[in-house]
């Protein structure tokens, strides 16, 4: 049905309808966007206790290192 035959009341019903429709896209991308954040400070938080745990295992490697006698030339 072309917009110039339909009837007020049907262009309201539509209007209605994509108001209705934005709505509820709009409460999804919120809610993506909610656990997209979440992800990323997970993700930070995550890759922040990688990071210390290499720091620690090269400062145990050196200490390591240093403990052990040299070899005999």
């Amino acid at each position: 049905m072309k917009v110039d035959e339909m009837t007020k009341e049907q262009l309201r019903e539509d209007r209605e309808i994509f108001v209705l429709q934005t709505g509820a896209l709009n409460e999804e991308l919120q809610k993506s966007n909610y656990e997209l954040t979440r992800y990323k400070a997970l993700y930070s938080i995550e890759a922040k206790k990688v990071e210390d745990l290499t720091i620690q295992i090269k400062e145990l490697q050196q200490q390591l290192n240093q403990s052990q006698p040299k070899a005999a030339k």
